[in-house]
């Protein structure tokens, strides 16, 4: 009975610390040489408008879902962004499909979770 005990608390040990989470954050990168802005909703009932300057980037949501990181492929859908805009209007590119999106590294990233996703949408001169 002792010895069953200990395999029982093992495996649950095991299994536990395989928490199968999706950590990460999604990012805008601004590669244009214009300032940049981004109106999202990072909760659903404010809206945000974020400035990004010149080359640099702004993390728009840090999120924690269940899954496999190595199966996720929906950055858009862990927020509502609503557009980017420069002084001209709107950027040609849509924010919200999600090829328009990269996770960098998406095969090498661990499957029980230790790895973080970064989703990037970039933005580049001819977005503008």
């Amino acid at each position: 009975m002792k010895r069953i005990s200990c395999i029982v608390i093992i495996i649950l040990s095991v299994f536990s610390s395989c928490k199968n989470d999706t950590v990460g954050d999604l990012r805008i990168i601004n590669e244009s040489n214009d300032m940049i802005w981004v109106k999202f909703s990072s909760n659903g009932t404010d809206t945000v408008i974020g400035q990004i300057e010149s080359k640099t980037d702004f993390v728009i949501k840090i999120f924690d879902v269940k899954g496999n990181p190595r199966k996720f492929s929906c950055c858009p859908c862990q927020t509502n962004v609503y557009y980017i805009y420069n002084s001209a209007g709107k950027i040609k590119r849509d924010v919200s499909k999600s090829e328009n999106w990269t996770i960098p590294g998406k095969n090498s990233l661990s499957l029980n979770g230790t790895d973080q996703v970064r989703c990037e949408f970039k933005v580049k001169q001819e977005d503008l």
